[in-house]
């Protein structure tokens, strides 16, 4: 330090200023000022804000939060992206004996785990939509002002319309004049849409400006893959599992 001050002032004489913190009135810090003889200005107690510096870093922190918000941990991201695709997926594949490693059980044990994790499903994405919400409030941003956020949005809405629509493959009385078999077919319909629209959003959030600020090169790639490979496996699985049961009513 002092080599700079000397050939910045030479011999002339110089004040040098820094607040009251700890740091720097620490005993070493006073006795070793004292011996290389470097006066310092007087400073107030409790007044940081008359150093100019501090105005400096309120503007630059003004401006660093008036930026688009990025993503502050993108291992949560991932994990909860995950666990909703992971959850729907399962609810879909379990039904199948080649597909998931619960596809042995019985099939009442099945449907109770398809409820279940459909359950879950609903719950993450209601607790999701709550969270992305509150951090927009927070911050002061606009709520769906992108595609991603729309499609999102629907999704929520088409997710929780359709596990109450199931409600009847349950309590059958609830659908008079309805067999369950002709109900079983929308509600697999109406679910592979709902998985469809999912996995839209999720590539739209994948390709977001904010995401993809923080994930670039062959990990966006995979992550950009995964929801697209996950939504032709369904689709292979429902179709396949529609077509044998046409085949074998034919």
């Amino acid at each position: 330090m002092l080599p700079a001050l000397w050939e910045q002032f030479g011999d002339d004489p110089f004040l040098f200023q820094h607040d009251c913190t700890p740091v720097t009135k620490a005993r070493s810090i006073k006795t070793w000022m004292s011996e290389f003889g470097v006066e310092e200005l007087d400073w107030p107690a409790q007044s940081p804000d008359l150093n100019p510096i501090e105005h400096l870093w309120d503007e630059l922190e003004r401006r660093l939060r008036a930026r688009p918000s990025r993503p502050t941990s993108v291992p949560y991201l991932c994990v909860s992206r995950g666990t909703f695709s992971f959850f729907m997926t399962e609810a879909i594949l379990l039904f199948s004996p080649h597909s998931s490693p619960l596809g042995k059980l019985k099939h009442q044990v099945k449907s109770r785990l398809h409820w279940i994790l459909q359950c879950s499903c609903v719950s993450c994405t209601l607790v999701g939509l709550g969270a992305i919400f509150w951090n927009k409030h927070v911050h002061g941003k606009p709520h769906f002002s992108t595609w991603h956020a729309l499609l999102g949005l629907v999704t929520v809405c088409v997710v929780v319309l359709q596990s109450v629509a199931a409600l009847p493959l349950i309590y059958h009385k609830l659908a008079k004049g309805w067999s369950l078999a002709k109900l079983k077919r929308y509600h697999a319909a109406v679910g592979l849409v709902t998985y469809l629209l999912g996995s839209a959003s999720l590539l739209l959030g994948v390709s977001s400006a904010w995401f993809t600020s923080s994930i670039g090169g062959n990990a966006w790639y995979i992550t950009a893959l995964c929801p697209a490979l996950s939504a032709l496996t369904i689709m292979n699985q429902v179709t396949n599992a529609y077509m044998a049961k046409k085949r074998l009513q034919s």
